[in-house]
């Protein structure tokens, strides 16, 4: 059985659908890419799977657990990153661990994190939130998604802001804690952003799935060459 199984779930504003029928899985261990343009569906998709938000049809399960709107008991091993990360500007990054690590038993160690996350310099753990680059407040915020060592993590659009020696760096912590078992499920707009970290691909829009598949069948199928003949072709 899947992790996390989303099925069939509908979502409507007014007339407009913002999940049309929504159904995917995310296995433990995976790392799955909603992938679709902006305003395809990803946000409120995600916002659904962590009880944000209510839906008008479906069914959303986690560790065989339903997540409604009203029932949020599943969502203690859920960590996530929708949109901006919640961060208070005269607070550290440590304080923001140890405030987001309150009302969780068995929380992640604070200094362990911020060595993988790489706020475990000198400088992040004195400064306040107000003093950060956008890149520091979002691995902050990834940081803060992994607090209850969660077994699913959701990324809204995780490499905002950052360099890409950071994105290199944040796509070697998720494949190291995807191989010890932890599912994501990454959003982005850009294929070519995740096409080098996940295994699957949820390809939305519209409100619509208009594919599920591995990654490596993704690229299998319809496939286009293009020949191009000059005048000199040395």
């Amino acid at each position: 059985m899947a992790l996390l199984e989303v099925k069939d779930v509908s979502k409507q504003y007014g007339r407009k659908k913002a999940m049309d029928h929504v159904s995917f899985e995310v296995a433990a261990g995976h790392i799955v890419g909603l992938i679709g343009p902006n305003g395809a569906g990803k946000s409120t998709t995600m916002r659904a799977i962590t009880g944000l938000m209510s839906y008008s049809s479906g069914q959303i399960t986690f560790d065989g657990q339903p997540i409604t709107f009203s029932n949020h008991q599943a969502l203690d091993k859920i960590g996530n990153l929708i949109e901006y990360p919640a961060i208070y500007p005269n607070l550290t990054a440590l304080e923001h661990l140890k405030l987001y690590a309150m009302d969780t038993k068995t929380p992640a160690d604070f200094q362990t994190l911020m060595k993988k996350t790489q706020i475990d310099g000198d400088n992040f753990g004195k400064r306040k939130a107000k003093q950060f680059s956008l890149g520091m407040k979002q691995r902050l915020g990834i940081a803060i998604a992994l607090i209850r060592n969660p077994k699913l993590v959701i990324l809204d659009e995780p490499m905002n802001g950052l360099d890409p020696q950071s994105v290199h760096d944040l796509r070697a912590l998720i494949r190291e804690l995807a191989d010890d078992g932890v599912a994501f499920l990454i959003s982005s707009h850009l294929l070519d952003e995740l096409q080098k970290l996940v295994d699957d691909v949820v390809i939305i829009n519209h409100g619509k799935i208009i594919e599920t598949a591995t990654m490596t069948a993704f690229f299998s199928h319809d496939k286009t060459r293009w020949l191009f003949d000059t005048s000199d072709n040395r």
